[in-house]
């Protein structure tokens, strides 16, 4: 069921034993570079044409990703665990000795600590795996300001217009053309562990 708010009387142990996800004060704020330029001429009929370039460049958008890791190259993430430990220690010389030990399952210490309904604090053993990680008492601790990500806005834009019954009173039309390309890169390529920018 629902639980009910605790505010700020928990202090430093808000939370403990659940995920944390937060946003740093140190990110990088995101940048956009807008550019334009055209030419226009005057056609014969009081007629227009403007062919015009736009595009918007943007850097340090936010992407998805953890800092918790067990050897500065394999992020411990809980979601895969046979991917993560059995796979990729056995295929890069470690053995899956170590991976079974990793996987093998422990006394919890924070069980009867953190509160027990909380992720951690729920079943008298752990994965020995979750306990290596930097801030344990919080399980996975996620980082989702990562500024990797990027985007690029181009386009041509082409407007006619005409104005009848002469150039100085009358009715004006205009035809307008579009063509652009949005490309936006702020995910992984692959899942965890392997996460390719």
């Amino acid at each position: 069921g629902a639980e009910r708010p605790v505010g700020s009387s928990l202090g430093l142990e808000t939370n403990l034993g659940n995920q944390q996800s937060l946003d740093f004060p140190q990110r990088k704020i995101p940048r956009s570079t807008i550019m334009s330029i055209g030419i226009e001429r005057q056609l014969p009929r009081h007629m227009v044409l403007s062919v015009k370039y736009s595009g918007n460049y943007a850097r340090a958008l936010r992407t998805q990703g953890v800092f918790t890791w067990v050897n500065g190259s394999l992020p411990l993430t809980f979601g895969y665990p046979q991917l993560q430990q059995n796979t990729y220690y056995a295929n890069n010389g470690q053995g899956a000795a170590l991976a079974g030990e990793l996987g093998a399952q422990v006394p919890n210490p924070y069980y009867g600590v953190v509160p027990p309904g909380s992720s951690l604090g729920s079943s008298k053993t752990v994965q020995a795996v979750r306990l290596l990680v930097p801030l344990s008492q919080f399980g996975l601790v996620g980082n989702y300001t990562n500024p990797y990500g990027k985007s690029w806005y181009d386009s041509l834009q082409v407007k006619v217009s005409k104005r009848l019954y002469g150039a100085t009173r009358g009715l004006t039309y205009q035809l307008s053309y579009t063509y652009s390309k949005n490309m936006i890169l702020n995910t992984y390529r692959n899942g965890w562990p392997w996460q390719d920018p």
